[in-house]
């Protein structure tokens, strides 16, 4: 597909990636919480909401993931039982997913759903999912990066670096939403 060639990862990095730490190796292994709390996975991701007055197209999605956050190591590799990072060819058409919804509210439960999803295990631990309401061309894109490559601040730091905001400028923040669960 000529799209898929288009958007091509650099190659695997050859070099050492940081090792997770000990915070990261337990909420890589969902053992933050006691067993009896029955904590799933999928609570370890952090979910970032960004709202838009209308939907970025996949090939901007796929034009900032490649040359700019795979220059974040972690999120071309895979961590191993002993808390490494692995490096990994990624395919980048692997980590975005458009779906759609008819209006605000279908838009926010379509986008809840997906935040109930468990990454794959296979795949770097991260994934973007556009979400476009038909209903008045606004969108969200959801983007889910498990707390092993990071805390939530330094994900949206992350973030920060690899979005746009309008005309191309710094990507704004509302901070009073931060570790909301909205």
């Amino acid at each position: 597909m000529e799209e898929e060639s288009v958007f091509d990862a650099p190659p695997a990095y050859s070099g050492s990636i940081r090792a997770m730490t000990q915070r990261e190796v337990v909420s890589l292994q969902a053992a933050v919480f006691p067993e009896e709390c029955a904590v799933s996975e999928v609570s370890m991701v952090v979910n970032c909401y960004m709202f838009f007055d209308s939907a970025p197209s996949v090939r901007t999605v796929l034009t900032h993931i490649v040359s700019r956050l795979l220059r974040f190591r972690r999120f071309a590799a895979v961590p191993d039982s002993n808390g490494n990072f692995q490096p990994v060819q990624v395919v980048p058409r692997q980590h975005v997913t458009e779906h759609s919804a008819v209006d605000e509210i279908d838009l926010l439960a379509v986008a809840a759903h997906l935040t109930d999803q468990p990454l794959p295990p296979d795949l770097p631990l991260w994934h973007f999912h556009i979400v476009a309401n038909e209903g008045d061309g606004s969108s969200l894109v959801l983007a889910r990066v498990h707390q092993a490559l990071g805390d939530g601040m330094s994900l949206l730091q992350v973030l920060r670096e690899v979005g746009e905001g309008r005309n191309g400028g710094e990507l704004s923040v509302d901070m009073a939403s931060v570790g909301s669960r909205r």
